[in-house]
């Protein structure tokens, strides 16, 4: 079952892969043994959970794919976002300044992992929140991340190295590969229309 996860995942990322490129992959990470897995059993398996290349081009067609992909244990695969918040009066001389959300989800359990707002947007957030999800629920196998410049970094490239972790990150304009992360962004929403009606002053209230 995880080696069938790990293609089903190389699949994802690259949707024109073959069964065959998929196994060389495969054999090259170390996953498998050179020449344990046959290519017709692999091509059978993946149809049988959705993913062979028939299905990958009517899911590109559709946009359905996201919604059919999910790991099956915890730490497989985290996803992560950055959402713009309210304007709070924290800055200089009490002037409003606006907060910025960096959450950490758990694909297969959709648990928060970490989430924290922050009053600055640059790298240094994503480095936190990573930072402080990792010492709490340990080291994920892979992790996936939007094309903004706060994700690509070369700290974050160097940390997932040390760690074993795979980077991975969304296609440009697929918000759809995102679904999971999107569909708890409309709870952080309904949370949003309570803060403004309570007008907090602090970032910590």
């Amino acid at each position: 079952d995880e080696i069938l996860e790990e293609a089903i995942l190389l699949r994802r990322e690259v949707p024109s892969r073959s069964v065959s490129q998929i196994i060389r992959i495969l054999e090259w990470e170390g996953k498998v043994a050179p020449g344990e897995i046959r290519r017709t059993t692999l091509q059978e398996k993946l149809a049988r959970r959705g993913y062979s290349a028939g299905h990958m081009r009517m899911y590109a067609e559709t946009g359905v794919a996201a919604r059919r992909f999910q790991r099956r244990h915890r730490n497989q695969l985290w996803q992560s976002d950055i959402k713009f918040g309210p304007y709070l009066p924290i800055g200089t001389n009490g002037s409003k300044q606006q907060v910025y959300l960096v959450v950490m989800l758990d694909d297969a359990t959709r648990f928060v992992l970490h989430g924290r707002f922050y009053p600055t947007l640059d790298q240094t957030i994503v480095e936190d929140c990573f930072r402080q999800a990792v010492q709490k629920h340990g080291i994920p196998e892979a992790i996936y991340f939007d094309n903004g410049k706060q994700f690509r970094t070369k700290w974050m490239t160097r940390t997932c190295s040390k760690l074993g972790t795979r980077l991975l990150y969304a296609k440009p304009y697929a918000p759809e590969s995102k679904g999971k992360i999107e569909r708890f962004n409309r709870i952080v929403d309904s949370f949003l229309d309570e803060v403004a009606a309570a007008k907090p002053k602090t970032l910590e209230q």
